[in-house]
């Protein structure tokens, strides 16, 4: 009976030791991968603090608040965005062009054809409220547009960059109809108040901000080389738009771009750590930082691998962007020199993405950061060319000659310095065609001639064409063709 008993309690204490085992046991399965976990959340979180630190150390005011803060003040009588608004509240809804394209197609010096301009009339025809306003932007070289910013940024509010496009495309429809009617007063109006409408997006934080200024300097351009290809304009306003389009070429737009991508980015990173309900989600879902679902037990357990992963994420990205930052900071023409190294580094953040889980949702960033920056090598050469046209023209009416040389016109105190080819940083090249004269830049591909517009019953309206032409006087005001 006693060795029974023993032989029971001996059993009951082995079982205890056993269940004591595997509940030590369990508990390291559980809380060993939860310190770790815990453990690697803290070092992410810390190599982000000290990324951030860095950054208010070098570049006091990064935040998108403080970017937002210091920005040019506009009294509103004075606001160029606030006319830009009015304007586009005074056209239909949806409204925009039917000819774009055939506008395009017509070369600079041919008048356009009268089915051009019957439909041209018409289109203005409805948008005559509108265009009334947007004409008041011709004394209105400055603007900054009411923005509130959304707490995750990425879903922002836009309609203002709309509103831009469409007045920008008004006022250039304004222009070709005066330069059709011979109203060289009225056209070069029309042309100044659609520089005006890009300038009032000024030093707006963000990408595509610039890339619709961008869009309207190249819509003004176009306008301007219809203009001088159909008659004369006076002296005093071909400086003043000289002066009007080197600020323009002077202006970073791919440094306002890339701090404001760089605050955006760093805001939303922001609500995705303090705000967002869950962030165990898919990744469109995260883009939208928007869940659709209350998180359940599983998305917060999810959450001790997805914390860790948005921390290390939000560090890869800020430094990435700082390091683009930093390029686009210097001299024109080296910045450029750049981009494929940063096109590589974009395509490594892609496959980096697919293969390290904790940097997956730097992926969500994994767009062209260089695109603006393209588009502005290519805008800048482009508004050089123009610039040096314009000295051009002023030399031609006081000389009677097209200058030999660009050097020709910084002599004659008609440029301050022989524009730059972004392209090759070389200085822009001219040509003495048999109908005028051309400023051109050797383009992306650096084998561009400057003859795009020499024969003109071959003009292709697409073709890459980084030139300012000046037509000799005789030339101008060509016979129409076309029905």
């Amino acid at each position: 009976m006693i060795t029974e008993n023993l032989v029971e309690r001996g059993i009951m204490v082995n079982r205890r030791k056993l269940c004591l085992y595997c509940l030590l046991l369990l508990l390291c399965a559980v809380l060993l991968p939860a310190g770790y976990l815990y453990w690697q959340r803290r070092i992410a979180a810390a190599e982000l603090r000290a990324v951030l630190m860095e950054l208010d150390e070098n570049e006091p005011g990064w935040r998108l608040e403080q970017l937002e803060a210091n920005r040019r003040e506009v009294p509103d009588e004075l606001n160029g965005a606030l006319v830009v608004l009015a304007a586009s509240r005074g056209l239909p809804e949806r409204w925009d062009s039917e000819i774009t394209d055939a506008l395009y197609a017509v070369p600079p010096p041919i008048r356009l054809p009268a089915g051009v301009v019957e439909q041209l009339r018409r289109e203005l025809q409805l948008v005559e409220k509108g265009l009334a306003d947007a004409r008041r932007l011709v004394d209105l070289p400055h603007g900054r547009f009411p923005i509130v910013y959304s707490p995750d940024f990425m879903s922002t509010q836009v309609e203002h960059l709309q509103a831009s496009r469409r007045i920008g495309t008004l006022l250039r429809l304004d222009a070709f109809r005066a330069i059709q009617d011979q109203q060289p007063d009225e056209a070069w109006r029309a042309i100044r108040s659609l520089l005006n409408a890009g300038h009032s997006l000024g030093d707006e934080p963000g990408m595509m901000p610039h890339l619709v200024r961008m869009a309207l300097q190249g819509m003004t351009v176009q306008c301007l080389e219809r203009a001088l290809a159909h008659a004369a304009i006076g002296e005093p306003e071909l400086a003043a738009m000289q002066t009007a389009l080197a600020e323009e070429a002077n202006e970073p737009l791919f440094l306002l771009s890339m701090r404001g991508q760089r605050a955006g980015t760093h805001r939303f990173f922001i609500y995705l750590t303090n705000e967002a309900p869950s962030i165990a989600v898919t990744v469109e879902e995260i883009a939208l930082a928007s869940p659709k679902r209350a998180p359940g037990w599983r998305d917060h357990f999810n959450d001790w691998f997805a914390m860790k992963a948005v921390y290390r994420s939000h560090a890869w990205v800020m430094r990435f962007h700082t390091e683009i930052i930093r390029t686009a900071a210097e001299k024109p023409g080296e910045q450029y020199r750049k981009l494929d190294h940063w096109d590589n580094i974009q395509k490594e953040n892609a496959v980096m993405a697919l293969t390290d889980r904790d940097l997956r949702f730097a992926h969500l960033f994994r767009g062209s950061n260089t695109k603006i920056a393209r588009a502005e090598q290519r805008n800048d050469s482009h508004l050089h060319c123009v610039i040096a046209g314009l000295a051009a023209e002023r030399f031609r009416m006081k000389h009677e000659r097209w200058p030999k040389s660009l050097t020709e016109l910084t002599d004659h105190k008609l440029l301050a310095v022989v524009p730059e080819d972004l392209f090759n940083g070389q200085p822009l090249r001219i040509r003495h065609s048999a109908d005028g004269f051309v400023i051109y830049s050797v383009g992306p591909e650096e084998k561009y001639l400057g003859d795009g517009l020499d024969q003109l019953e071959k003009f292709d309206p697409v073709a890459a064409r980084v030139e300012f032409r000046l037509w000799n006087p005789d030339l101008r005001r060509q016979a129409a063709i076309g029905k």
